[in-house]
């Protein structure tokens, strides 16, 4: 076992960790600026937890078999040309309570999932958009999700993606399977069936097609960003009414229960309350969500907590590896 700690990984031409026939948890890692994020080849068990993995030029996570899970983790602005923000060739890939944001590529553009195993639960999936310099020889499709695997998607929020021919949040190609349960996939762009292309295997309580009326994408009080349902919303406890955890929490975690008001919302945010100690004076109170009325995008004392005063990200990001090898 080794560990590595307080390295940046930003700045570099070389790609920013590369793990083959190992394990490893990484956690609370900034990678950015490299040629490609993170490289995993069979690997057994890899997690990535608690991070943020952002503009790089050839893919945030490329997985060539192997078992991968992402948490709580942030995947954005990394282009590459099939699978900007996850490239997923053979292996399984899980991703919980995760956004992945804003990537670029020809195919797609968020998660490329080829022959692979890929869940997606709780997580936000937008603004990844088809990217592609000069012309191309063959179709462009999928810019949330393109998959010809085994593909399962639960409780996520797929929307504002865009492709420039056909499945602008999932396209499943007729080899692959794709369960999709709690979700929802509207306001994505593309020439032909915007929001869903292919078969969906199974299909259950979903929002697709149907404007979610979802408030702006920001930070609700955690660190990976999501969408808020607007009060009126259609997602608003129209999920599965048989819905039982797990999870327990919705995509921000802990206090942000799964299911309130006696039924599970559609998509990755559960509308509630806000339950917060934004002032931090262990109490939560009105003068709380009056703070965050005022500064809703940065809760101050959730920030300092976690990385100091006025810091949006650390400064110097700690990187906590653990590697097995075989």
């Amino acid at each position: 076992d080794s560990e590595i700690t307080n390295n940046s990984n930003q700045g570099t031409v070389n790609d920013g960790i590369v793990l083959r026939d190992s394990d490893a948890d990484i956690d609370n890692v900034v990678i950015s600026g490299n040629h490609l994020g993170v490289h995993s080849e069979r690997s057994n068990d890899l997690v990535i937890s608690d991070s943020v993995i952002d503009g790089n030029s050839s893919g945030g996570i490329e997985v060539l078999e192997g078992t991968v899970t992402v948490t709580r983790t942030t995947i954005s602005n990394n282009t590459n040309l099939l699978g900007g923000g996850i490239y997923n060739d053979e292996g399984t890939v899980t991703v919980v309570d995760s956004s992945i944001l804003g990537n670029s590529a020809k195919e797609g553009v968020g998660i490329y999932n080829s022959a692979g195993v890929l869940t997606v639960e709780n997580s936000t999936i937008s603004n990844n958009v088809y990217a592609a310099p000069g012309v191309s020889t063959f179709t462009l499709d999928g810019g949330g999700i393109w998959n010809d695997g085994t593909l399962t998607v639960i409780q996520s929020t797929i929307v504002n993606n865009g492709i420039s021919d056909s499945g602008g949040g999932i396209y499943n190609d007729a080899s692959g399977t794709a369960v999709v349960a709690g979700s929802i996939i509207a306001r994505n762009i593309a020439e032909t069936n915007p929001n869903v292309s292919g078969t969906l295997t199974t299909e259950t309580f979903n929002l697709i097609d149907v404007d979610p009326q979802l408030g702006p994408l920001q930070n609700n009080v955690v660190l990976t960003l999501t969408y808020a349902p607007l009060p009126g919303s259609p997602v608003i406890d129209m999920g599965d009414p048989g819905f039982a955890a797990p999870p327990n929490f919705d995509q921000r975690g802990d206090p942000f229960v799964r299911v309130y008001n006696g039924r599970v919302d559609i998509g990755a945010h559960e509308a509630q309350p806000l339950l917060a100690d934004v002032d931090g004076d262990n109490f939560v109170t009105g003068l709380d969500f009056l703070l965050l009325q005022v500064n809703p995008i940065v809760p101050v004392s959730v920030w300092e907590a976690e990385y100091g005063a006025n810091n949006l990200l650390p400064e110097t990001p700690s990187l906590h590896v653990t590697t097995s090898l075989d």
